[in-house]
């Protein structure tokens, strides 16, 4: 008699766990996740919080095609640093071309998060609201939005109410979770898009920053 065979279960990978282009994962990119070993969202925060630490190195306008969106996340990692347009953080920095808001980091940090949270096990989509990049990732079957921007405010928040004990400052917190039919409401809206990283959507220079803009 014979046996019979046992079928095989195939289980089918995320496609959010998957490695884009931009978003390889390398020892470098392994290394950083095994800060954080854990997959709870306090874990997450500390690693959103640990990414707001990059240096946020400034770029002047004429530089910044040669810069925006150009590394990988293992590059952003090695690296230490984000880039920003020279007017930011600064009370004396160059003025802003006409219609065109300033480059914060939001593409570096972001890419490098995706990585790290792949590396983690985490499924996580680069995700572009018109100006401004961040992260959804998929935990306890639900998925969150990461804002490491908002990891910079915190602790320039907390500092600062830290030497003004007077005074009160709104905190926002860099990671919230999404309502089910949110997604649905911001592709309605247009100007939004998610993918592997930033170059998987488009973006790839200084250029694709402006289109994305307007």
């Amino acid at each position: 008699m014979q046996k019979r065979r046992a079928r095989r279960r195939t289980v089918k990978t995320p496609y959010y766990i998957r490695a884009g282009k931009q978003t390889m994962i390398d020892s470098h990119v392994v290394d950083f996740a095994s800060r954080f070993p854990g997959k709870r969202l306090k874990d997450i925060h500390s690693l959103v919080m640990a990414l707001s630490n990059l240096k946020r190195k400034k770029v002047a306008l004429a530089q910044m095609d040669q810069y925006y969106s150009k590394r990988t996340a293992s590059q952003i990692l090695q690296d230490g640093f984000v880039i920003i347009d020279r007017c930011v953080d600064s009370y004396r920095g160059e003025p802003m071309a006409e219609d065109r808001l300033p480059v914060q980091g939001c593409v570096d940090y972001h890419v490098a998060l995706c990585a790290v949270l792949r590396a983690k096990g985490i499924q996580a989509r680069f995700v572009r609201k018109g100006n401004h990049s961040i992260v959804h990732f998929f935990l306890y079957g639900r998925w969150y939005e990461a804002d490491v921007n908002r990891g910079v405010s915190l602790r320039k928040a907390i500092a600062f109410r830290s030497r003004h004990r007077s005074a009160t400052i709104e905190i926002r917190e860099p990671i919230r979770r999404l309502e089910p039919d949110e997604i649905k409401r911001h592709k309605q809206a247009g100007n939004y898009k998610h993918g592997l990283d930033a170059w998987d959507i488009g973006i790839k220079s200084i250029r694709d920053y402006d289109r994305y803009n307007k």
